[in-house]
This record gives structure tokens, C-alpha cells and sequence, in this order.
């Protein structure tokens, strides 16, 4: 458990194993679980899962296969264009303008 107190609880949590075609497979989550000071009264919190692993046993052992995070592979992407793109359309406008104000 990487945080556990009484208002966050982050880490990697085991999910119900699964048995089929004589292997029994194990997925694994990052999880982050959030509650305030309101709990006591009324309940309720926030709770975010996230796949990161699953493990597979066999009678050869137990296999570790990682999850890609390609959301946040897109997510970045996304972020970096964004940052970029009016960057460079500044840029351009700020040329076009010198063009015409010296010709």
C-alpha cells in the first residue's frame, strides 16, 4: 500500500482470480479511494481503478503481463499538440505580419 490513511488509500489491489482453460488469472489495479471528513455523516467518496497487470498461473508458474496505458499515452499527446499548435501558429502569424509590414 503506497498511502493508507483516513482520507486516501492508494495502491495495487488484487481482483478476483479467474479460472479458465486450466489457468487461473489474477487482474491487478491501481487504485485510489478518497473520502472527506463527510464520510462519518452521509457516506460516500470517490474510488478510481485503474488496470495496470494481470497474472497468470499455470503448472509452468505465474506470469506477470503488463497492461499498456494507452490513454494516457493519448492524453499527453493530446496535451503536447496543444501546447504546441498555438505556439506555432503564433509564430507563423507573427512572420506573415513581418512580411507585409516591410514589402
Amino acid at each position: 500500500m503506497l498511502v493508507d490513511n483516513r482520507y486516501a488509500r492508494l495502491g495495487l489491489e488484487r481482483g478476483r482470480p479467474v479460472v479458465a482453460a486450466g489457468r487461473q488469472v489474477v487482474p491487478l489495479a491501481l487504485v485510489l479511494r478518497l473520502s472527506g471528513f463527510w464520510r462519518n455523516k452521509v457516506g460516500g467518496g470517490f474510488a478510481f481503478a485503474h488496470p495496470v497487470a494481470v497474472e497468470v498461473t499455470d503448472e509452468r508458474g505465474t506470469v506477470r503481463l503488463a497492461i499498456p496505458d494507452m490513454t494516457l499515452l493519448a492524453g499527453v499527446g493530446a496535451g503536447i499538440v496543444g501546447l504546441l499548435l498555438p505556439a506555432l501558429l503564433y509564430s507563423l502569424l507573427q512572420r506573415s505580419r513581418q512580411k507585409t509590414a516591410s514589402a
